[in-house]
């Protein structure tokens, strides 16, 4: 199995969309693909240098915290429980393995392509988690839209890309061209979801008393998954 996170160059695939790339480049491409997603890979890879990224990172993330910090009844007008809280604001509503409410961390969700992907009763019934429409705090954090929007958006592009690449390298094999690129691009129901970690003084929960029991080991590694320090 591969042991390193295989890491593209943005420009390199860029240029592959564009039918610029020469065959040498494309040929590593190619190989950094098999060794991320063939048999004998993690099943990840990064991508880096696309310029704009940072910049819309540093824009949007400060304002997770912003939002967080609102107050309760302000907070409570953008959440969306008929979505079963998968659009605007969600705190506290996600049960951990040990049945307890996680609120170490708090979510904003919203499609980051389209603001409202379905006007149809049905779809808005049959999958409420996707179809929905967006939910934004115009009056509270009104920068949140564009910025959350415009990162996404980044985010989204890339991954178009990479699965042109993916796609490919599947017919390169001489296999049937698979549609993941077009699954990606024409998809009018993508997720993004931005997280605030709240601060804590004591990372222990009530669930740890210390013991080694299977119960306990089993409900700290759940409750881990909301208590990110770094």
């Amino acid at each position: 199995m591969a042991k390193a996170v295989q890491e593209l160059d943005w420009k390199a695939l860029s240029a592959f969309e564009k039918g610029t790339l020469p065959e040498s480049d494309l040929n590593i491409l190619m190989e950094q693909i098999k060794l991320a997603y063939g048999p004998g890979g993690l099943g990840i890879l990064t991508v880096s240098g696309i310029e704009e990224y940072a910049e819309a990172r540093r824009r949007l993330l400060p304002l997770a915290r912003d939002f967080a910090l609102l107050p309760a009844d302000i907070k409570e007008k953008y959440q969306d429980p008929e979505s079963t809280f998968q659009f605007g604001w969600s705190h506290g509503v996600e049960i951990l393995q040990n049945g307890k409410a996680d609120t170490f961390k708090g979510s904003y969700y919203a499609n980051p392509k389209i603001d409202v992907p379905s006007t149809n009763p049905e779809e808005l019934k049959r999958y409420p988690t996707y179809a929905r429409p967006n939910v934004w705090p115009t009056e509270d954090l009104p920068d949140l839209r564009d910025a959350f929007m415009n990162l996404g958006k980044i985010i989204i592009k890339a991954g178009e890309v990479l699965a042109k690449l993916c796609d490919y390298y599947v017919t390169s094999r001489g296999l049937p061209s698979p549609s993941l690129s077009e699954t990606v691009k024409t998809s009018p129901c993508p997720k993004a979801r931005l997280l605030h970690y709240f601060p804590t003084t004591n990372l222990k929960t009530e669930n740890d008393s210390g013991s080694d029991s299977d119960s306990d080991s089993e409900a700290n590694e759940s409750n881990w998954c909301g208590v990110h320090c770094d």
